[in-house]
């Protein structure tokens, strides 16, 4: 809940109070891909780029989904940038979990 809540107050300019809500959403689900990607959310929506792609990057990690992140208009910030062209791009190259035979 405090990953959402941080998004809704980046959407509304409160990127201080933004911050503040991801970092502690981020204490609490590090590893929860979720929360993660919403902490890129909020860095984006604040104009933090370098952080926002950070996040990211350990958001796809954690399983989020590259399509999703590349239709997400909350991170139109970042898809001029060739580093998160390339991110979305990796898709085909990352190797698939579980299921072998």
């Amino acid at each position: 809940m405090l990953s959402y809540l941080a998004v809704y107050e980046a959407k509304v300019g409160r990127h201080q109070s933004a911050a503040r809500h991801a970092g502690e959403a981020l204490t609490l689900g590090a590893q929860i891909a979720d929360v993660v990607y919403q902490a890129a959310v909020v860095h984006s929506l604040a104009g933090h780029f370098d952080d926002s792609l950070a996040a990211l990057r350990k958001a796809v990690a954690l399983g989020y989904s590259r399509q999703l992140a590349s239709e997400d208009e909350d991170l139109s910030g970042l898809r001029g940038r060739t580093d998160f062209q390339a991110l979305i791009a990796e898709s085909s190259k990352t190797p698939v979990k579980g299921g072998g035979t």
